[in-house]
């Protein structure tokens, strides 16, 4: 693949993306809330099986995998996903709490170690447990 984007995939995801976000908008309507409950749900999984085998396919074609290191696989794979999200989640997790959204401790440190998510927080620590356990899984294939 060469670091291609195959740009039908990623049009899919971002018709993922807007069938949530149209399911979230519509959903407080009065009217046709009712119609469109759950409707969301589509959206989301339609988003992970693809962003699931985008994130496998250079690895499965063996461009990016170190087999002699593993270790050093791992980390750089770490790096690379986990430190590019997490930093965002925290800032976002930190607005939430600022704005009255977490009242207890509690909570927080639940977010903050993946063990929960409330609200609109829920995706977050699934795909970070996701991108936890990916290397692992990659090194196991190959």
């Amino acid at each position: 693949m060469n670091n291609q984007r195959i740009k039908a995939f990623d049009a899919l995801r971002g018709i993922g993306c807007l069938i949530v976000l149209f399911a979230h908008v519509i959903s407080v309507h009065a009217t046709y809330g009712m119609y469109v409950n759950g409707c969301g749900k589509i959206g989301v999984w339609c988003f992970f099986v693809l962003s699931g085998f985008l994130t496998f396919l250079p690895y499965v074609s063996r461009e990016d995998v170190n087999i002699e290191k593993p270790l050093s696989f791992v980390i750089n794979y770490y790096k690379k996903k986990l430190l590019k999200l997490y930093p965002i989640y925290l800032l976002a997790l930190l607005g939430a709490w600022g704005l009255g959204m977490f009242v207890d401790g509690t909570t927080i440190i639940k977010h903050l170690l993946c063990m929960s998510g409330e609200y609109h927080f829920w995706y977050m620590p699934v795909i970070i447990k996701f991108y936890f356990i990916a290397p692992w899984l990659i090194l196991l294939y190959t």
